[in-house]
């Protein structure tokens, strides 16, 4: 009997301390997990803290006077101040009242009279730029831009979701009305470019797809496709001569292409995500060659020069040699420069980081401005 009874105590002392050994593990991985969570929400409220705006597009206007930037802040418009043909600053901006939500592409008509904007929401509205009066809302999605001659523009949208063909759509400015629908793309259109001409429109797509393709405006024929790219087209450019045509992705090359033949010229990389000694920057330092995602191409007016971005700088090409020139320093532990724009003059080239918009004098390399992004400082357009 003694026996059987020290037998279930051993037993259900065993048993005890097996279960309170266990809780005690389970509630110390719990605590932990907690902690984890803790930290990852912290980092992330430090995040918003440090990154509480962003820059989704920018642009110049045609001549040069206004600067408009679409973000999660909604659209903000600068008026530019000039010393003759010279930047010399932009004031602080005001807010279109009535854009809702964040804003996500914009555009200026090529005589500058009217400024399209268009939202997360797939909300496109049409302003005269210099009153800041709305126009009119056109139902639209993605992306924007406008012919050369200023009667026409393409927005990104789905064609046909039962189908898997996605598409972006032509209107008549005055009008609003839709005059085409471009088909072709598996994966939604993510950039659009009109030649200078107005005769083509280039698009790239996201993942999936991840082509860019030429189109023809007048008939809404599918040209050629250009195959090369591995991840999202983010930018298609042309040059200003209409001959070469520009594509940054995901997948880190700037591409070059021979518009007339579709054939790939060159790929501008210096590198994957490390450093390697080469020209002087902007900023007077050395390093140069850290080269990721292109978030961003643009030609120079003159198309001698290409402008490519990602989150860690700005790097400026020789349009003919396929040589890197300068880069800008990064900044903000990898967190700055993703978005880059010329003046209309080429003297001037805006750069978005995180939390400003810096303005450099592209002859000299010096900063003009940096214009912070705060929102105190703007004013609603009433």
């Amino acid at each position: 009997m003694k026996n059987r009874l020290c037998f279930i105590f051993t037993a259900l002392l065993i048993a005890f301390t097996f279960t309170f050994n266990s809780l005690a593990q389970d509630s110390l991985q719990d605590a932990i997990e907690d902690a984890k969570e803790d930290a990852r929400r912290e980092s992330l409220r430090d995040g918003v803290k440090m990154h509480k705006y962003r820059i989704n597009d920018m642009k110049f206007s045609p001549d040069g006077t206004r600067f408009v930037v679409a973000g999660n802040f909604g659209i903000l418009l600068y008026d530019v101040q000039m010393r003759g043909k010279k930047v010399q600053k932009v004031d602080n901006p005001v807010k279109l009242e009535g854009h809702q939500g964040r804003g996500w592409r914009v555009a200026f008509s090529p005589d500058g009279k009217i400024l399209a904007t268009l939202n997360a929401t797939g909300s496109l509205r049409l302003w005269d730029a210099k009153t800041g009066q709305s126009l009119q809302t056109i139902g639209a999605s993605g992306m924007v831009a406008f012919s050369p001659d200023g009667k026409t523009m393409v927005t990104g949208g789905n064609a046909d979701y039962t189908l898997s063909v996605f598409g972006f759509h032509l209107f008549d400015v005055e009008t609003g009305k839709r005059l085409r629908t471009f088909t072709g793309h598996t994966r939604p259109p993510s950039s659009v470019a009109f030649s200078p001409d107005g005769r083509m429109i280039a698009t790239g797509s996201f993942v999936g797809d991840s082509t860019v393709r030429l189109w023809d405006v007048k008939t809404g024929e599918h040209l050629r496709t250009l195959t090369g790219h591995t991840h999202n087209v983010h930018s298609v450019a042309f040059s200003p001569d209409g001959t070469l045509l520009a594509s940054g992705g995901h997948d880190k090359p700037v591409r070059l292409w021979d518009v007339k033949t579709g054939q790939q010229i060159r790929a501008l990389e210096e590198g994957r995500w490390r450093y390697s000694t080469g020209p002087r920057d902007l900023e007077g330092g050395r390093l140069s060659g850290s080269f990721g995602p292109a978030n961003c191409v643009a030609f120079s007016p003159d198309g001698r020069t290409l402008v490519s971005s990602n989150l860690l700088g700005v790097y400026l090409w020789d349009v003919k040699r396929g040589r890197l020139l300068r880069k800008f320093r990064e900044r903000n532990g990898g967190h700055g420069s993703s978005l880059v724009v010329f003046s209309p003059d080429g003297r001037t080239l805006a750069v978005c980081g995180s939390q400003e918009i810096d303005l450099w004098d592209m002859k000299t390399g010096k900063q003009i401005q940096r214009v912070p992004l705060e929102q105190n400082k703007w004013e609603t357009h009433r």
